[in-house]
Order: C-alpha cells, then sequence, then structure tokens
C-alpha cells in the first residue's frame, strides 16, 4: 500500500447496520467474544457503544461482582438498565425484592 492511501477492509465496507445487527448476536452469546470483536478494528469498537449492544449483552458475567466495589461495573451495569437489558433489569429487580 502506497503511503497516504487507505483501502478499506471487508468488514469497513459492510454496511453499520449489518454489523450492528451481527454484533448484537455476538454480544447476547458471549461478552467477552463482545470483547474480542471490539479489537479487530475502529469501527466495531464504535459500533460496540451503540444502545441496542447493551440491550441484548449477555451480563451474567458479572452477576457475582459487586458492583459498589467496582465503579466501571457499575456505570456498565447502570448503562444497560438505562437500555433495557432484560438480564440487568431482572438482576435489579431480584435485589431489590430480597433487600
Amino acid at each position: 500500500m502506497k503511503k497516504g492511501t487507505m483501502t478499506l477492509t471487508f468488514i469497513q465496507s459492510l454496511l453499520d447496520e449489518l454489523l450492528l445487527e451481527i454484533l448484537t448476536k455476538v454480544a447476547s452469546c458471549s461478552f467477552y467474544s463482545l470483547y474480542l470483536a471490539k479489537m479487530v478494528c475502529k469501527k466495531l469498537n464504535q459500533l460496540a457503544q451503540h444502545d441496542r449492544i447493551l440491550e441484548h449483552i449477555s451480563i451474567r458475567r458479572f452477576e457475582r461482582v459487586d458492583p459498589r466495589r467496582h465503579e466501571e461495573v457499575y456505570k456498565f451495569l447502570e448503562r444497560c438498565k438505562e437500555c433495557t437489558n432484560p438480564e440487568a433489569l431482572y438482576t435489579q429487580g431480584m435485589r431489590l425484592y430480597f433487600r
């Protein structure tokens, strides 16, 4: 590749809507897989911040983490709740119920 020129990769040439759908499926299966997908390119990293991803992301990995001790986890879970993630809302409901 010549200096100053850029070519689009296959991923970058796909429509954002299609990539968002793919990332949504990945996120619903595994947080770690989404993390790995974010490492592929800047475009996937940016799309992974979309509210639709947070609405469907699997938070099973964070069920045992005390959000009061880990501020970043707390902010992440709060954002998931704002995006109406069913797992996050269920977890919050159970915590409130059993208090």
